[in-house]
C-alpha cells in the first residue's frame, strides 16, 4: 500500500464519519425546525388568553373616559 492509498483511505473514513455526524445533527434539526410553528402558535394563543382580562379591562377604562367626556360636551 503507498502513501497515497493510505492518505485515500483515511479520507474516505474521516468523510463517513462526517456523514454519520451530519445524519446524526440533521434529524432532531428537522424536527425542531418543523415543531417551531405550532409551538409559536400556542405561545401566542396562551399570551392572548392570558392578557385578554386586561385588554378588555382597558376598553373599559377607555369607554368610561369616552363617555364621561361626551358627558362633559353635551
Amino acid at each position: 500500500m503507498t502513501a497515497r492509498d493510505d492518505i485515500m483511505s483515511k479520507r474516505r473514513g474521516f468523510l463517513a464519519a462526517m456523514l454519520v455526524l451530519m445524519v446524526i445533527l440533521a434529524v432532531p434539526g428537522f424536527a425542531c425546525w418543523i415543531a417551531a410553528y405550532p409551538v409559536c402558535r400556542a405561545i401566542a394563543a396562551s399570551t392572548g388568553r392570558r392578557n385578554a382580562q386586561t385588554i378588555e379591562h382597558l376598553y373599559d377604562l377607555n369607554d368610561d373616559v369616552c363617555r364621561k367626556a361626551s358627558g362633559l360636551l353635551s
